[in-house]
């Protein structure tokens, strides 16, 4: 509940047609009412009850205190615009080429996690009763070198925005 009462917003008026901020009307009403209220708080009581405020003195202003002189930016029509994907993909960096594509799974060699050897790559293959590939481990990772591949690829790089 608002505890503003219409002599607040009298004095509202009054302080703003004499020349006061938003600032300085709450503490004016501070000091004869004995309410306390926030700058924001008188900013927009003054908006709800339509009250104008002195220009400069809230809402946005220009450079020298006025209404804005800001133009709308035109934005250009699709049909306008040049083939923004041709453009991006011919500036896109060149990516090298990989030779090795790697096995698809599931693999007939794929053993139950039990029958798992040490050294075995652990990528899990096929669907239902999990089996892995357990081909011998490439370096110190947990997958073989076609596994090791797909997990630890290099996504493509996002679109830049431009």
């Amino acid at each position: 509940m608002s505890d503003w009462r219409p002599e607040h917003d009298d004095a509202l008026q009054s302080y703003f047609k004499a020349g006061l901020s938003a600032s300085m009307a709450a503490e004016a009403i501070k000091t004869e009412f004995g309410i306390e209220k926030t700058r924001s708080a008188v900013i927009g009581r003054a908006k709800r009850k339509k009250i104008h405020m002195a220009p400069g003195h809230g809402g946005r202003t220009g450079p020298k205190g006025g209404p804005s002189q800001r133009k709308p930016r035109q934005r250009a029509i699709s049909a306008q615009r040049p083939d923004t994907a041709i453009r991006k993909a011919a500036s896109a960096p060149k990516l090298a080429t990989v030779a090795f594509k790697p096995r698809p799974d599931p693999r007939p060699g794929a053993v139950p996690l039990l029958d798992l050897a040490p050294d075995g790559c652990k990528w899990p293959s096929g669907e239902g009763p999990y089996l892995f590939c357990n081909e011998p481990r490439f370096e110190a990772r947990p997958y073989c070198a076609a596994h090791v591949y797909l997990a630890y690829s290099t996504p493509e790089p996002r679109r830049q925005r431009q």
